[in-house]
């Protein structure tokens, strides 16, 4: 009975003196990966507007950031002397067509020739040709929206000579909303026309959209292996603005992958360390690729696989191949 007692007590102090650890079993878990990358938005029209001819402000007839709507007249420039000649035309085709219809009149009585009727015709109709010419050049003068949007800032003032082709300001077309960034190489099978894709600016994170990819480039960059993209968003309230930052969110297809919780992993020199059990109560220590996604760490080689029990607490002690006393298992 005593010899007995002393074998029990005796193994019991050689299980104490075993580093005590807690283990967890590897899972293979259903995840979908989020891929996240910043764009930048872009109105679906923007221009910079300009008159075509050079001459000096005669009048404004819009602010700073108005809504604008397509054909309104948005500045004129000083044309005195076009206007003067438009004038003299309309005289002149008024005076011409009353002779027209008069040699109508006279033609039909047998009174003039045909040589004299077809002669008053041609000079009306040279006369409207002028006319479209004159107010064709007059319409140079003026600034008109090319179609509905926003103003930016004015750049001009009335009285002011600006030249043809210099920027006045800008219109931007904000319902509608481009979002232009890069997918690397691996993303581009799994980028779907169909697929809702989720934006957050910057500027305000918990203000979501939701797009919709429009195209994609039709060659890679050699130096980043990247393609552009090009999605497109409804921007009705106009919360998006030309030139923003935005956060792009791409889930990929659901995988099975190998998690385990981050209190598991040693960080060492040569990288992430976890230690497997075996069946003999020996660890043993395990170099893991992995990366970080939601709460859970993703092992990315095939240094584990599902049903490995590795240690959970505890391993501050532990070195390769050592015995352990395993207290919990979670």
């Amino acid at each position: 009975m005593g010899m007995l007692f002393f074998i029990a007590s005796h193994q019991s102090k050689a299980v104490n003196l075993l580093p005590s650890i807690s283990l967890v079993r590897v899972q293979q878990r259903m995840l979908q990966d989020v891929w996240q990358t910043v764009g930048t938005a872009k109105a679906a029209q923007s221009i910079a507007l300009s008159a075509e001819v050079s001459g000096i402000v005669q009048a404004i007839d819009v602010s700073s950031g108005e809504a604008v709507t397509q054909g309104q007249l948005l500045l004129r420039l000083r044309c005195d002397d076009l206007e003067s000649a438009l004038t003299k035309l309309q005289v002149k085709y008024a005076h011409d067509e009353k002779n027209n219809q008069r040699s109508k009149k006279l033609f039909a009585q047998h009174v003039i020739a045909a040589v004299d009727r077809e002669r008053a015709e041609e000079t009306v109709q040279q006369d409207q040709a002028e006319l479209k010419q004159q107010q064709a050049l007059l319409q140079k003068y003026q600034v008109t929206a090319p179609f509905s949007g926003s103003l930016g800032i004015l750049q001009i003032n009335v009285g002011q000579y600006v030249t043809a082709g210099q920027m006045l300001t800008t219109l931007d077309q904000l319902t509608t909303m481009y979002i232009d960034f890069s997918i690397p190489e691996r993303l581009i099978e799994q980028m779907n026309f169909n697929d809702a894709i989720t934006l957050s600016a910057l500027s305000d994170p918990t203000q979501k959209f939701s797009a919709k990819l429009l195209a994609m480039g039709s060659a890679l960059d050699a130096t980043s292996r990247s393609l552009p993209v090009r999605l497109v968003v409804n921007n009705a309230e106009e919360k998006l603005l030309s030139g923003m930052a935005v956060t792009v969110q791409i889930k990929q297809k659901l995988k099975k992958e190998i998690v385990i919780p981050e209190a598991a992993i040693s960080y060492e020199p040569e990288g992430a360390i976890v230690y497997v059990l075996d069946k003999f109560n020996h660890v043993h220590r395990q170099v893991v690729n992995i990366r970080h996604q939601n709460n859970d760490c993703v092992v990315e080689n095939a240094a584990l696989q599902p049903g490995d029990d590795i240690v959970l607490t505890g391993q501050q002690k532990l070195h390769d191949g050592m015995l352990v006393h395993v207290v919990a298992v979670k």
